[in-house]
């Protein structure tokens, strides 16, 4: 009996080793911006936004960018990457985060194939309009539906600070005075 006992305990510390109990648990990294970006643009610096706990307390390494600079921020939870990607081809880039001389975590950075002539699309330019819409401000076609009994703050037009109701179905009502200001 005292056998099996130690062969199911032998068992059992190779099973938890095994499966990764006791091991070193990878930082997560929450987000990053922008998450991907084009190999040969004009400007071949572009600057990451790297979301994560306490991330500011890393060491950033990259075989694949020469890495420009990086800038903490009071928030530590952000950190700020700057990278050259002049003469990179498309593809998967790793960017590690190092922490006592040991790899935490790594991000495969992806730049895209740029399309061929996109350089000479058209952006926005004086001629073009962008118009910031507020619904609960603009039009309102169904009133009866502005306030919700579980509601707190009930719609009231007379309040300037108040809501006013307002929904899209008062916007498509409306389109034709936004095509008069040249918006389409």
């Amino acid at each position: 009996m005292e056998k099996l006992g130690k062969l199911f305990l032998s068992i059992s510390l190779f099973y938890l080793l095994s499966s990764g109990v006791f091991a070193q648990k990878n930082y997560k990294i929450e987000h990053i911006e922008p998450m991907n970006w084009w190999s040969g643009m004009k400007h071949s610096q572009i600057q990451l936004l790297l979301h994560g706990e306490n991330i500011s307390r890393f060491t950033v390494e990259s075989s694949s960018f020469p890495i420009v600079g990086i800038l903490k921020t009071e928030n530590p939870n952000y950190l700020f990457v700057t990278i050259e990607t002049k003469d990179r081809n498309s593809g998967k880039y790793p960017i590690r985060l190092i922490e006592k001389k040991k790899v935490v975590a790594t991000i495969d950075y992806e730049l895209k194939e740029r399309q061929y002539g996109s350089a000479e699309r058209k952006g926005f330019t004086t001629e073009d309009v962008i118009y910031l819409l507020m619904p609960d401000r603009f039009a309102n076609l169904y009133p009866g539906v502005d306030t919700h009994p579980e509601t707190v703050e009930k719609a009231d037009r007379s309040n300037p600070n108040g809501r006013h109701g307002g929904d899209i179905h008062g916007i498509i009502r409306h389109l034709d005075y936004i095509k008069e200001l040249g918006a389409t």
